[in-house]
């Protein structure tokens, strides 16, 4: 695919051209871009692209949706919603928090995408969401603004500043991976900065513990980044009243039919309502459904527990305690022209 050019639009001074590219290539000569844009000279640039693509919704057929309107920075980079809403009114989904989605290997329930760069594809062609949008009438979107030519020129200096598919993605998603929660207060507690509160250090015992939850909750994003069937695919009406059929989905694999990919705890509290598809309202519903032993379904991978009322509120805690601080980054005060 060609793309386009913003080197050479058709309206702008030569001389101008001239010099900005000449700095630009000063600064590619001393620092490379990195993969994610978050090192090096020119690394920013790109993340501050991406931000703006983020942010635009011009880049949807209506006008109206952006990657922000599923991921507002102010719920924790998720809508609040249990499904989200996209150009077709509702896409299939609870929108996943973006918290330290960069350390993700497979992206979405069913683990469906395999980088933030083709979800951020697959998201602005796709129908449900920005409105099943031609690559082409992307680029010419895009380009069509001319405060993005300028950007796409300081982000991919090596490529002529063009303004294709791959490269919005590429800057979507340099901009995803800074996306990094921090400074919670189980963070401070174990860095030996701050303290959790009794009910919280109780609610860790119990989630290393009787609970269970380490079993599949673990690692730094408390997550295993594998599939689990635990009967949530069974429990929500869904958008259309349909059973979610989980990693089968991508796989083919019969013994995969309703796992889903064990999602991050970081910023838990911040983001109901839960599961695929919204369908548990609050944190005390989950550990209902999970107490109860899921679906209870053949094959379901947990087992009921019992948990008295202060244990409840202690898990609360300590779920509540993985919410970060100052993290999240505001939306650009305006976007290009």
């Amino acid at each position: 695919m060609a793309g386009r050019d913003s080197s050479k639009p058709q309206s702008r001074g030569t001389g101008r051209a001239l010099i900005l590219l000449s700095l630009l290539a000063v600064v590619a000569f001393f620092a490379a871009v990195s993969e994610d844009g978050s090192e090096g000279v020119a690394g920013r640039p790109l993340v501050e692209l991406g931000r703006r693509l983020f942010y635009d919704r011009r880049l949807s057929r209506s006008g109206l949706v952006a990657c922000a309107t599923c991921h507002d920075p102010h719920l924790a980079y998720t809508d609040g919603r249990r499904q989200s809403r996209g150009e077709a009114g509702m896409v299939t989904a609870n929108a996943p928090t973006l918290a330290n989605v960069g350390n993700r290997k497979l992206l979405l329930f069913a683990g469906s995408r395999s980088s933030l760069e083709s979800h951020a594809r697959v998201a602005l062609l796709n129908r449900g969401e920005m409105g099943g949008l031609t690559p082409q009438w992307v680029e010419d979107r895009v380009w069509s603004i001319r405060g993005y030519r300028v950007l796409f020129e300081a982000a991919f200096p090596t490529e002529s500043g063009a303004i294709r598919l791959d490269t919005i993605a590429r800057a979507i998603a340099a901009f995803e991976r800074t996306i990094r929660t921090h400074d919670s207060d189980f963070d401070l507690f174990v860095e030996g900065r701050g303290h959790l509160s009794p009910s919280a250090r109780r609610g860790l015992a119990l989630f290393r513990g009787q609970a269970g939850c380490a079993r599949c909750h673990s690692g730094h994003d408390f997550t295993d980044d594998k599939f689990h069937f635990t009967g949530s695919t069974l429990v929500g009406d869904g958008p259309r009243n349909e059973v979610f059929p989980g990693r089968i989905g991508v796989t083919g694999d019969p013994r995969d039919w309703g796992r889903v990919r064990t999602p991050t705890l970081r910023e838990v509290a911040r983001t109901p309502p839960y599961f695929h598809d919204g369908s548990l309202p609050t944190l005390a519903a989950v550990l209902s459904f999970y107490e109860s032993g899921g679906a209870q379904q053949a094959g379901v991978e947990i087992h009921p527990i019992s948990l008295t009322p202060k244990q409840r509120t202690d898990l609360i805690a300590f779920l509540t305690s993985l919410s970060g601080r100052s993290w999240v980054d505001p939306p650009p005060p305006s976007l290009p022209e």
